[in-house]
């Protein structure tokens, strides 16, 4: 970090400190990055905070500040003069603070420059004497005769000690304000200058070395600012310490991640351990999953000497390569990913990237919830702040910089609402920062009894309550009006409404097409993006995007033009290549929002036609394309409004003849949801009827095979989908009706499983009880078809294999949904169905899997001994026998299942209600030693959870038992056990809280 300090009078320098903020550091910052440098300065116009002082020890805080602020900057200072000498402290304060005679009578800005400059004859003070036309203000004026002849006398030293380090300009007051020849560009030139040497050291360095350097400083800006938040860091650190290799941190935009996540790199790195920060956007490499993918890559060679093997073409293989190799070293690897949500997928998500991950490497990654995993990980929630957190975050804040605000404005910016989230701190801080010219003004005008920090705090604090909820937007908006207002926050607007942010050509035709009222300025918009660029993020291909979701979501909220701007953007985009990274990432959002499908299904295709064209070669960035548009639709296939997925089935339905691609990948994206467990039974359930029982309903499987002779991809994806990868016959074209109703029949019973799994209430089980039903008619009437299908006798074996499992399976979700809605009846006459279809497949080897069909079987008895232990009159002889044979088929033939608690818990119960308390005690303890041993093996939730009921199901019949007291020893260790696991739960699983009483 580069600090300058700036040395002037208040009142008569606002303007020119206003442009060192707003046009000369934004500038030099934007010079400095590229080294991995930044830029700040020292401006303490804001006055120092004296409150509780008397004069004597506030006048010395006032000067101890000054000069620790100049050495903390030190050797860089700019001094403003013009034709003010300023307040002159009295000489005692000076010698309180153990400064010589010759600091003596001299105003404080004196005394800055005599310390700061003359003193130390620093060759790194730059000088800039003000000479003002026009009818001068009286705040511009001398103070007096005496004060004027010091600040000549001092000029004039200054003058003969840096003769090449001072310089004059012309300033010119209008009236209303003052304006400058050339002020700005000196000032910019002389600083580069100065600082040039500093940088130079970094000119050598690799492209891998400076953006090392720029995530390195990134992370130093924000850990300055962190507050201690130890729950948070306690749960890390077990995860850190746990064979998890990779963890998420998940927080809602403004949480604190990206400062969590530089407090973390900070921390973790030692001697033998090596940590790599990478915040993703803020560097142009950084902004695309296949770009943090090249950086670390980079990192393993430049620090390694790894190079990729021959075979490995890409860099994902590449980078697992690498990652192997890792292994074998005896250092400790963290690799901390900040916004993995912010990163342009191209089809490849961050998490799937990651094939291999030895024991001594842990991955890190924060994301809001939005952003879906390509595989499940450990996470960790990040949740607003505690009060005594929120204080310690915005006391580092304040620490970080220069231009401190006082305790009582510290405060008020405490009491707002959103106060528990850390960006809400830093944002409403930065627009404390950024008070200019027109706002001390107004701090003047009312402090007629000059009481300068007072009416500074009571300016802030009635600022602060003044600010809106969405206070991102109004930085931003803050940003604009000093800018050039209608343009800049049309450009913010556009921004906002796309979805990975637009390139400065992008903003400029969409301007100059649809607005001509408004003028496109280059200069304007660079401006814009140099004072906002902490909250700026440059893609790879240019795009300039927010560094915070929060920003987006507020401005469109605020944006009352949003339904124009969203045509004209889709009509814009329409112009671009196919595979241009703004139309790829834009255009299906932004039809999205429009409820747009034509816009939608016309895209995809075209790019399905590109990448599929023959005889020509496609280039990668077309496969890419349509990688990221196909991952695209999975947002709108987990949206929770059904309207936009049912106009794009039936659009594409209706004008495509060729569906089979999109579908296709349509299909992938469920199957991939519903690995992740992201996929709801609502969102399943829709899935199935519009991708399906749609193709019936338009083209009817009776009267035409039309749709499936020309799609029969469709169904084998469909199959696919449903796990079923074998049905080689399907190609024939007499086999289609058979096949379109057996996908049908299909669904219908994976929507009934979906009912039986995920249902509580009794309405929506009585409809899965409708779907099984439905499924069960279609496969007895595909049994008794005597079409081509079934006229070979492989075809028919095949079939009837297939029919026949399929049937054993519904009589058992039937069975159970009738259980579920307590229709004992249906459901004891389904599940003998299901045992006799399983007997039976067992018997004849109808199926090649047989442990499956033994589990089934297992699964029958188990829910038979439950319905009978609701009979009036259970016969609990037959019951404990059923359930004896259950247990012995588990043993004997599921050696890959680890559900036979399921069989010890149905014993227990029926020798527990029978009366057999000791034998249901023996059985209880042998169910808790296969619990106990199932839990150490397959250590999970799950698992544990079955393991606290085991142990609460002994010790409730050991309760039965102990009319002596001789089992009181054992209850009390088996409630410890279960006690234990309760808290081990709470304390290793975020977001569960969980207890067992019994």
């Amino acid at each position: 970090m580069i600090k300058i300090f700036v040395s002037s009078t208040f009142k008569d320098m606002d303007y020119e400190r206003d442009i060192l903020h707003d046009e000369i550091v934004p500038e030099l910052n934007e010079y400095a990055s590229q080294y991995g440098e930044q830029v700040e300065l020292c401006d303490l116009r804001w006055g120092i905070d004296t409150t509780g002082y008397d004069e004597v020890e506030g006048s010395k805080k006032i000067l101890s500040v000054c000069l620790d602020e100049i050495e903390r900057c030190n050797p860089y200072m700019v001094v403003l003069l013009g034709n003010r000498y300023g307040w002159v402290p009295d000489k005692k304060y000076v010698s309180d603070i153990d400064l010589q005679a010759e600091y003596y009578d001299k105003s404080v800005t004196e005394l800055e420059i005599q310390y700061g400059a003359l003193a130390r004859n620093n060759p790194n003070a730059l000088f800039y004497f003000r000479e003002l036309d026009g009818v001068i203000p009286p705040e511009y004026e001398s103070e007096d005769t005496d004060s004027a002849g010091k600040l000549k006398r001092l000029k004039q030293r200054i003058k003969e000690l840096f003769p090449n380090q001072t310089y004059t300009y012309q300033a010119h007051w209008t009236g209303s304000e003052l304006k400058f020849d050339a002020f700005k560009e000196k000032v910019l030139f002389d600083i580069k200058e100065k600082i040039s040497d500093r940088l130079s050291q970094y000119k050598g360095l690799s492209l891998f070395d400076r953006e090392q350097r720029q995530h390195w400083n990134y992370a130093r800006q924000k850990y300055i600012q962190y507050g201690a938040r130890p729950d948070l860091e306690k749960l890390v650190n077990n995860g850190l310490n746990s064979n998890h290799r990779i963890l998420g941190i998940v927080g809602e935009p403004g949480m604190g991640k990206s400062t969590f996540i530089s407090q973390l790199a900070y921390n973790y790195g030692g001697n033998s351990t090596i940590v790599i920060p990478v915040f993703c956007g803020i560097t142009k490499n950084s902004s695309t999953v296949y770009g943090v993918i090249y950086y670390l890559n980079a990192f393993f060679e430049t620090n390694f000497g790894y190079m990729p093997d021959i075979q490995e073409r890409d860099s994902i293989s590449v980078l697992n390569s690498y990652l192997f190799r890792f292994g074998f070293e005896k250092r400790r690897l963290l690799i901390f990913i900040d916004g993995a949500d912010q990163l342009l997928q191209l089809g490849q998500d961050m998490v799937s990237a990651f094939r291999y991950i030895p024991s001594n490497i842990k991955f890190v990654l924060s994301y809001t919830p939005k952003y879906i995993p390509g595989r499940p990980i450990k996470q960790i929630m990040l949740k607003g702040m505690k009060e005594s957190e929120k204080k310690n975050v915005i006391d580092k804040i304040r620490e970080s910089v220069s231009n401190r605000l006082s305790d009582k404005v510290i405060q008020e910016i405490l009491n707002q609402n959103r106060s528990n989230e850390p960006l809400y701190l830093s944002i409403v801080y930065n627009i404390m920062m950024m008070l200019g010219h027109s706002d001390f003004e107004q701090i003047r005008a009312i402090d007629k009894l000059d009481n300068g920090m007072a009416a500074i705090n009571e300016y802030q604090i009635a600022y602060i309550r003044s600010l809106p909820q969405n206070v991102g937007a109004y930085l931003l908006s803050n940003i604009a009006m000093r800018i050039n207002e209608d343009f800049i926050q049309l450009a913010i607007d556009y921004i906002a409404l796309s979805s990975g942010g637009l390139r400065t050509s992008d903003i400029e035709n969409l301007v100059s097409i649809y607005h001509e009222n408004i003028k496109w300025s280059e200069l304007d918009m660079s401006r814009f993006v140099k004072l906002a660029k902490p909250y700026i993020l440059i893609r790879e291909d240019g795009r300039y995007d927010f560094m915070h979701k929060s920003f987006r979501t507020e401005v469109r909220e605020k944006c009352n033009r949003a339904e124009k701007l969203r045509i004209e953007m889709i009509e814009y985009f329409e112009t671009l290549p196919l595979d241009d990274t703004v139309r790829v990432a834009d255009t299906i959002s932004i039809a999205e929002e429009c409820e747009n499908a034509e816009m939608i299904c016309e895209y995809i295709n075209k790019t399905i036609d590109a990448v599929y064209q023959k005889d020509e070669q496609v280039s990668e960035s077309m496969y890419r394309t349509a990688q990221e548009l196909f991952s695209q639709l999975n947002d709108i296939v987990l949206a929770d409004d059904d309207s936009l997925m049912l106009q794009i089935v039936e659009y594409e339905i209706k004008n495509y003849e060729n569906t089979d691609d999109f579908l296709r990948y349509l299909n992938q994206q469920v199957i991939k949801s519903r690995k992740m467990n992201a996929f709801s039974l609502k969102k399943i359930n829709r899935f199935y009827q519009l991708l399906i029982k749609d193709v019936y309903d338009y083209f009817g499987l009776e009267g035409s095979t039309l749709f499936f002779r020309n799609n029969m991809r469709i169904i084998y994806y469909i199959y696919r989908l449903l796990g079923m990868f074998s049905y080689k016959e399907i190609w024939h074209k007499d086999m289609l009706i058979e096949t379109g109703i057996r996908a049908i029949s299909i669904s219908y019973m994976v929507l009934a499983r979906c009912y039986l799994n995920y249902c509580k209430n009794k309405k929506e089980l009585w409809q899965g009880i409708y779907y099984a039903e439905l499924a069960l008619s279609l496969f007895e009437k595909l049994g008794k078809n005597n079409s081509f299908f079934y006229e070979t006798r492989i075809a028919a074996m095949y079939s009837e294999k297939t029919n026949k499992a399929y049937i054993a399976e519904l009589y058992d979700i039937l069975g159970n949904l009738y259980m579920k809605v307590e229709d004992y009846r249906n459901a004891e006459n389904f599940i003998k169905k299901a045992v006799i279809e399983n007997f039976d497949k067992i018997k004849n080897g109808l199926d090649d899997n047989k442990e499956d069909i033994y589990h089934r079987l297992y699964e029958n008895y188990v829910s038979m001994c439950k319905l009978m232990l609701q009979h009036d009159q259970p016969d609990f002889d037959r019951i404990i026998k059923i359930g004896l044979k259950a247990k012995e088929i588990y043993i004997n033939h599921l050696s890959n299942y680890y559900d036979l608690f399921r069989s010890y818990f149905v014993i227990v119960k029926a020798y527990e209600e029978k009366g057999e308390l000791e034998q249901a005690g023996r059985t209880a303890a042998d169910n808790v030693n296969y619990c106990v041993k199932l839990s150490t093996d397959i250590p999970s939730l799950n698992n544990y959870m079955i393991l606290m009921r085991a142990y609460g199901n002994l010790a409730q019949i050991y309760k039965r038992l102990n009319d002596n007291g001789s089992l009181t020893e054992q209850i009390i260790e088996l409630k410890e056990k279960i006690s234990n696991i309760s808290q081990w739960i709470n304390n290793n699983y975020e977001g569960v809280d969980f207890s067992y009483e019994f």
